[in-house]
């Protein structure tokens, strides 16, 4: 409830009274003996009222220190009071008796001590009796102690010292703490933050605790007004729980009444649905092609003759993988990497580890950068008719891959993959990024196709001469010639059937391959702000969606060749044997397209309304799911249930729109199709029956309903594949936004640490107030630079865009004189090191987060750990670095998290250090172990802290205030400014 200050050393003199009580470990401390003071001597001493006897609900009361004296409880209340040692505390029993002798005997100074001691108790006592604050806010009458008063009916009291003991002297007395005093009773003791009035009138007088404790009656009345004072307390308590379980029963009543009311709609919705909708919920429980530039061969730093070989290695892969060429940039990075994956690493071409394992050469798998097993020289594994070849460039050989050959190789190989071009930003130039590469499987699609649709023509063929000219003239023979050849070309058909399956599973997995890595890599260099804007829900399931849109399509490729080669040679077969009957067939073709195209205008705008509400949907439900646990706190499942039901039932009504328009094109496919058949025969019967020939009709109608089944066989295919578009909106935001790095940005070679801020400013949104305003500061090679500012003056803002977070409005940050935006921004990421004050390591060992994906030695990250002062911690683990974490690191403390992630910042040995509030949770000794190894660096480092010790040692301090620099220093001469504000902030953290 509230923490009392301690009342002054001079109070030790009474240590030697009484018994010392061993706190040593101690978590519960009854103070139920009568006629006993408990006299804090040192620490402090938490105190609470235990209901049951102790054993039931604990309240806390407030928190004594050292001086303070606590009355104890008495036996007889439900209520007594329970004391919680601190680790330091010190605490002695003292009886009141022998309190009344140091009284006799001491001086004044002592009966001082004890009053005032006394005083810090009660007041503790009466504080938690939470006085009814409308009364005391009332217009009160001051009563100075050793004084009387008169109270009329409608006036109110209050006693001027802190504490004091009241008599009525006539009359009755009604106190907000919830006394009710008569006339004639002993003093009582009321605090100065309560009122007091008459009931109707009454006299009072005060007294203060010295004046009781010097006549001699202070422990006797004190002995006897704590069973009255802990029955108030009592009495309260119990009001608030009280009040507290009707809140929280009310709390659980309304997310019940809005659960029930969720699964009413839900379930409304369920047996209005004409379509079958799954709800299992019970209220009783709520629970392009092209591809960037990399390496230019001529201005690559080739260093070594193995680099110049691993260049060529990884040339011919790339061109073999539709990578036109490489960057053109110097070839930094770890010099512990092979030469062939330091340049793949450069050039940031998304690649993998694959191992060759058995007869890998003898499946297509794409060209490999592999390695020679005796020397480690990179070669590359290209395809060649229908295996592999080795192509060595240092020896510009080229040998066939068979079982001795492989047996050459390391078991480990590096495959590429190529990265979306800049200028991907449309569903077509999706596909054709996606489709590169599968020309050799389009065309066997076509081809097989075509040969089974040709062959198809056979049954019109067939059906027309056997019921026209071979059944009326009897002849059998050529009735099973036919037949058989029937049969003949259904199995050719069925075979290439199988090749064309083939083929469009080989598309599928191409495509999905080649989008879902190219998307993925271009989300992951996508700037920071991107994220701010769309939740993860919505970036997993737009990622995800590129699966789905996969499968739509390579089931709309078969489908749509296939009905547009039927469509077009029955077309020609018909045109064949009757052309104005021809176009009357292609009429009403076109009839059922263009009842399709005005269907599928309204249908694509459903499927986009329902797949961004399945989005949402999808982020609702995660979001929940991650906070259940709060949810669970709050009783508020019942909230979040009725959220997710309204969408959910929003999202089955839109789902039924789209269901119902594609039901009408089925039927509508269904029907037309009899129908135009029908017509067709009718005017071959009729008006037309001299037209053509008995065979000739049956033919026509034969290939005439095939044509319209190719039609809406198509149809139908479209109308699922409608679903493309909505999902292509869902990547739209990521495949349009700028990523941080692009083909136009410089690299920025080897840094040298010079970093400057010129005229930067800096909003959070375009029409939000400036956060940094015409902020300019230039850091030197090597320098120490400590920001320094109250709350919201813009220090982690700056931070932010130093690393290329964010982008500054107007003016530009620099390295070495050239501005960030127009350089690789992963690039010079690389060659920092960042801690970021809310930074968490991820889910995995300590050593992996350490190394990160670098092929960091163990000497190294032993080095590092040292540095960050972590390495006690980890020699006190069982599997020291090999310890796995779990989700945030949570097994960690807020010290131990800091110093790991300030481990993984300097195993790399940053040219520029950045560290916002990084060891905040240190203390001063491993907090020096740090700033000892950062210096040890010779690195540019930019701190954000409030402690003075990690200030001081700063080459100059940055004062920010409201966005602004205020002063700019060594931190000696800042001191020196008595009105500066770095003075300030000093001298408030001294004190």
């Amino acid at each position: 409830m509230t923490e009392l200050m301690g009342v002054g050393d001079d109070r030790l003199a009474l240590a030697e009274w009484g018994d010392q009580v061993e706190c040593t470990g101690v978590t519960r401390l009854p103070l139920g003996e009568a006629a006993t003071m408990w006299m804090v001597t040192g620490g402090t001493f938490d105190l609470f009222a235990a209901a049951g006897g102790g054993s039931g609900r604990w309240t806390f009361l407030g928190r004594a220190t050292t001086g303070t004296l606590v009355p104890g409880s008495p036996q007889n209340n439900d209520h007594v009071l329970v004391g919680r040692p601190s680790a330091d505390c010190h605490l002695r029993r003292v009886q009141m008796t022998e309190l009344d002798e140091a009284r006799r005997h001491g001086d004044e100074a002592l009966r001082r001590d004890l009053a005032s001691g006394v005083d810090v108790g009660l007041r503790i006592l009466l504080d938690a009796l939470r006085p009814d604050l409308s009364l005391a806010q009332a217009a009160t009458i001051a009563l100075p102690s050793g004084e009387g008063l008169v109270l009329h009916e409608g006036h109110y009291g209050r006693v001027v010292d802190d504490i004091a003991w009241i008599k009525v002297e006539q009359g009755r007395l009604a106190s907000s703490d919830g006394m009710l005093l008569r006339a004639g009773t002993a003093v009582f003791p009321v605090s100065g933050r309560g009122t007091f009035c008459g009931a109707p009138q009454a006299m009072v007088s005060a007294h203060t605790t010295l004046d009781l404790l010097e006549d001699g009656i202070l422990w006797q009345q004190l002995g006897s007004r704590m069973t009255y004072l802990m029955g108030i307390l009592q009495r309260r308590l119990e009001e608030q729980h009280g009040q507290d379980e009707a809140m929280l029963t009310a709390g659980r009543d309304a997310g019940k009444t809005v659960f029930i009311e969720a699964v009413r709609v839900v379930r409304e919705h369920a047996e209005s649905a004409p379509i079958d909708v799954p709800v299992d919920v019970s209220p009783s429980e709520p629970d392009a092609h092209g591809t960037p530039p990399i390496v230019e061969h001529d201005s690559i730093d080739e260093g070594t003759p193995g680099d110049r070989i691993a260049l060529d290695a990884v040339r011919l892969v790339a061109e073999a993988a539709g990578i036109d060429r490489i960057r053109n940039r110097p070839v930094l990075g770890d010099r512990r990497l092979p030469p062939a994956l330091r340049i793949v690493r450069a050039a940031r071409i998304p690649h993998r580890s694959v191992r060759l394992r058995g007869t890998w050469w003898r499946t297509d798998i794409g060209p490999i950068v592999g390695h020679l097993q005796e020397n480690g020289a990179p070669v590359a594994l290209l395809r060649q008719d229908r295996g592999y070849v080795i192509v060595d460039p240092a020896r510009q050989e080229r040998t066939p891959v068979t079982a001795a050959t492989a047996a050459l190789l390391a078991p480990v190989g590096i495959t590429l993959y190529r990265p979306l071009p800049d200028d991907v930003t449309s569903m077509r130039k999706l596909l054709v990024f996606g489709l590169h590469g599968c020309r050799s499987d389009l065309l066997r699609l076509v081809m097989s196709g075509t040969v089974a649709v040709t062959l198809s023509l056979l049954v019109p063929i067939a059906f027309g001469r056997i019921l026209g000219d071979f059944v009326p003239d009897g002849q059998r023979s050529l009735i099973v010639q036919a037949c058989l050849a029937v049969v003949a070309a259904g199995v050719v058909a069925m075979v290439f059937g199988v090749v064309q399956n083939l083929a469009v599973l080989r598309l599928e997995g191409r495509f999905e391959v080649a989008v879902q890595a190219g998307v993925w890599d271009r989300m992951l260099h996508l700037p920071s702000g991107f994220f701010n804007r769309y939740s993860t829900g919505e970036l997993a399931s737009a990622a995800l969606s590129v699966n789905r849109i996969g499968e739509l399509i390579s089931g709309l490729a078969m489908t749509a060749v296939q009905a547009v080669l039927l469509t077009v040679v029955n077309l020609a077969l018909q045109l064949w044997y009757n052309v104005p009957l021809a176009l009357l067939s292609a009429s009403l073709a076109s009839v059922s397209v263009l009842v399709f195209v005005s269907i599928a205008k309204k249908l694509v705008v459903w499927q986009r309304a329902h797949a961004k509400l399945e989005n949402a949907l999808t982020n609702r439900v995660y979001q929940t799911l991650r906070g259940l646990p709060k949810l669970r706190t709050a009783a508020a499942e019942g909230y979040a249930y009725a959220q997710w039901a309204e969408a959910f039932v929003r999202s089955e009504h839109l789902r039924q729109r789209v269901q119902r328009l594609q039901n009408v094109v089925t039927v509508f496919d269904k029907t037309y199709v009899p129908f135009c058949t029908l017509m067709l025969l009718m005017l071959l019967l009729g008006p037309a029956r001299n037209a053509m020939s008995a065979d000739g009709i049956l033919t026509f109608t034969v290939s005439f309903a095939a044509q319209l089944a190719a039609t809406g066989q198509l149809i139908g295919a479209l109308t699922s594949a409608g679903a493309v578009i909505p999902l292509f909106g869902q990547l739209e935001p990521i495949l349009t936004e700028e990523p941080e790095v692009s083909s136009a940005k410089r690299h920025p070679g080897e840094l040298s640490g010079a970093i400057e801020l010129r005229n930067v400013s800096y909003r959070y949104s375009p029409d939000g107030p400036l956060v940094l305003d015409d902020v300019s500061v230039e850091i030197r090679p090597g320098e120490f630079l400590a920001v320094v500012g109250p709350s919201g003056s813009g220090k982690s803002s700056l931070l932010r865009l130093l690393v290329g977070f964010d982008s500054p409005v107007s003016g530009s940050v620099r390295y070495d004189d050239h501005d960030l935006a127009d350089l690789d921004m992963t690039a010079v990421r690389g060659q920092c090191g960042v801690v970021l004050q809310h930074a968490e390591p991820f889910t995995g060992s300590i050593l992996a987060n350490i190394r990160g994906a670098e092929a960091y030695s163990m000497d190294e990250v032993r080095e590092a750990v040292q540095m960050s002062g972590l390495a006690d911690d980890i020699a006190d683990l069982p599997m020291g670095v090999h310890t796995v974490l779990s989700d945030n690191g949570n097994t960690l403390s807020g010290g131990q998290r800091q110093r790991l992630m300030i481990a993984q910042a300097l195993i790399r040995k940053p040219r520029m250090l950045f560290l916002d509030e990084a060891t905040s949770a240190l203390d001063n000794t491993t907090q020096q172990v740090v700033t000892n190894s950062t210096q040890a660096l010779q690195a540019t480092r930019v701190v954000i802290a409030h402690r003075l010790s990690t200030i001081m040692t700063a080459d100059r301090v940055l004062v920010l205030a409201e966005g602004r620099v205020v002063q700019c220093g060594p931190p000696d001469e800042l001191l020196k400014d008595s009105e500066g504000l770095f003075h300030q902030l000093a001298r408030q953290q001294s004190v």
